[in-house]
């Protein structure tokens, strides 16, 4: 309401309603006026009537009462009487605990009280617990109890279990009892086998079995012989002819 009251005085200069400028004179006054209005340009208190500059005294006090309150940069302590100093701490305070309690790292922990300090220790501590729990983010087990230090090592371990049984790169196969490095590696000859007689994915011969090289070597004929049956440009024909006399014998014995 100040704020409003104050506005309407500068508009109307406290004299009644604006008039069309009549002369050069009287552009420059108000365009001086308008810019201490705006705060862009140059503003000559002089060119102000006592109401004007009264009145826009107020609003820009008010305006930076406004950014004092809100965080905002542009807030000059200098000019607040000291309730209006006794409230902007308060609001400050408030702002800085809330940015404590959301992101702990990205505020001043000097200025909590001990109440709040307290406060944002207990929700630290939560948040490390979770990020051990969950692998994501920083964890720091020295701040876990004997309980919950045990559990995150158990969860830990039923997440590089599915990793590992998953393919996924962050498997460590190293730390899984022998039971499990076993069924693991089972199932990682078994993937590797399909794509090696496929020509899917990435093919390890190093993790070829000797009864394995025998099951790859018939796939790949077959694979060969419907690709030349089909008249595909990647058909080995030499293959083809290797199958030939092989099944010419097998003829004959039937």
């Amino acid at each position: 309401m100040k704020y409003s009251v104050a506005l309407c005085l500068l508009t109307f200069g406290l004299l009644g309603p604006a008039r069309a400028s009549d002369t050069p004179k009287q552009d420059a006054v108000a365009s001086n006026l308008e810019n201490c209005l705006d705060g862009i340009g140059a503003c000559h208190h002089s060119q102000l009537t006592a109401a004007q500059s009264t009145a826009l005294d107020s609003i820009q006090h008010d305006k930076n009462l406004w950014g004092c309150l809100t965080g905002g940069d542009s807030c000059n302590h200098a000019v607040l009487d000291h309730a209006e100093s006794v409230e902007v701490a308060t609001a400050e305070r408030r702002r800085n605990l809330a940015s404590c309690e959301s992101f702990p790292d990205a505020c001043d922990k000097s200025k909590l009280t001990p109440e709040g300090a307290a406060e944002v220790a207990g929700i630290e501590k939560l948040q490390n617990l979770l990020n051990c729990e969950t692998g994501v983010g920083t964890c720091d087990l020295s701040l876990l109890t004997r309980a919950q230090a045990s559990a995150v090592a158990a969860l830990s371990g039923d997440r590089n279990l599915l990793a590992c049984e998953t393919g996924d790169l962050a498997c460590n196969i190293r730390s899984l009892p022998p039971a499990q490095a076993a069924e693991v590696g089972s199932y990682r000859r078994q993937i590797n086998l399909l794509a090696c007689k496929t020509g899917e994915g990435y093919c390890d011969s190093t993790l070829l079995l000797p009864s394995d090289t025998h099951a790859l070597n018939v796939a790949r004929r077959q694979l060969n012989a419907l690709e030349c049956a089909a008249n595909d440009p990647v058909c080995d024909r030499s293959l083809v002819l290797q199958q030939t006399p092989n099944t010419v014998a097998k003829s004959g014995t039937n």
